[in-house]
C-alpha cells in the first residue's frame, strides 16, 4: 500500500468514527460544518489534494527553514530564547501537536523569516471580472493584479525604521495594520490550504534540530543572494552546525 493510500484509508477511518450516529455529519476533531453541507469529497479529489500539499509545501517549507536557520545563527540571542522556549515546553521525547502550539515565541521567528522573505509570492494574483477602481486606481476587467508582498513586509511605514531587520519580538505586540501586511499565504477565502501545515513543519524543524544542534554564522555570510523564479530562494546559506553544548 503507498504512503497515499496509507493515508486515505486512516482519513476515511476517521471520518467514519466522527459522523457514525449523527446522521452522517461530521462533528468533533475532523471539522465542524452546518447541516447544509451534504457533498463529500471524492477519493480522486482527497488524492489530488494530498498531491497538493506535497508537491506545493516542499520547496517552500525548506527554503523557509533555510532562512529561519540563517537568521538564527546571525541572532544568537533569539537562538538561545528559542531552545529555551523548546526546553520548557516539548519535555517528552516525541513531540506533540498540543506541545507546537504552546511554542509561541518559535511562532514569532517562523513569522519573522516569513515577513523577510515570503516565497511564493507569484500565487498572490488575481484577475479582474469586471471594471473596477481601487485606491483611485482604474482597473479594467482582464487585468491580473499581483499583490508585492515583499515590499509590504519591509515597509518602514509599516513596520517602523527597524523593517529591513530580524526583530521576531515584534509579533508580540502586532497591530492590526501590520497582521493585514503579513501575507506569506495569502489571506481570505483562498488563502494557500496549506498554511498550518507548513508552519508545523517549520516548528517540528527546528524543534529536532535546536535539541540537538547549535547554529553558527560563517566567516562573512552575513547577507543572503537570492534569485528569482517561482518562489524566491536563496542560493546558497552558509552556516556552521555543532553539537550542542
Amino acid at each position: 500500500m503507498s504512503i497515499v493510500d496509507r493515508e486515505v484509508a486512516a482519513t476515511s477511518g476517521m471520518y467514519n468514527r466522527c459522523t457514525s450516529g449523527n446522521d452522517g455529519h461530521p462533528t468533533g476533531p475532523v471539522m465542524s460544518v452546518t447541516s447544509e453541507v451534504t457533498r463529500k469529497l471524492t477519493e480522486d479529489e482527497v488524492i489530488a489534494q494530498c498531491f497538493v500539499f506535497l508537491v506545493a509545501g516542499f520547496d517552500t517549507t525548506a527554503n523557509t527553514l533555510a532562512y529561519v536557520s540563517h537568521f538564527l545563527a546571525q541572532n544568537r540571542d533569539v537562538q538561545d530564547r528559542v531552545r529555551e522556549e523548546i526546553d520548557s515546553v516539548c519535555t517528552t521525547e516525541e513531540v506533540t501537536h498540543e506541545q507546537l502550539s504552546e511554542l509561541k515565541f518559535m511562532d514569532c521567528v517562523t513569522k519573522e523569516g516569513l515577513r523577510l522573505h515570503p516565497l511564493a509570492t507569484v500565487a498572490l494574483t488575481r484577475l479582474a471580472e469586471s471594471d473596477c477602481e481601487l485606491a483611485g486606481i482604474k482597473i479594467d476587467k482582464g487585468t491580473i493584479i499581483q499583490i508585492d508582498a515583499y515590499t509590504l513586509g519591509r515597509s518602514k511605514e509599516i513596520w517602523g525604521d527597524d523593517a529591513e531587520e530580524f526583530v521576531p519580538e515584534r509579533w508580540m505586540n502586532a497591530t492590526s495594520e501590520q497582521k493585514m501586511a503579513y501575507l506569506p499565504f495569502g489571506s481570505g477565502p483562498r488563502m494557500c490550504i496549506g498554511n498550518r501545515l507548513a508552519y508545523n513543519e517549520e516548528k517540528m524543524a527546528l524543534v529536532q534540530l535546536l535539541r540537538k544542534y547549535e547554529l553558527c554564522p560563517c566567516r562573512g555570510a552575513t547577507n543572503i543572494e537570492l534569485r528569482g523564479a517561482i518562489t524566491v530562494t536563496p542560493l546558497s546559506v552558509d552556516l556552521l552546525i555543532k553539537n550542542r553544548a
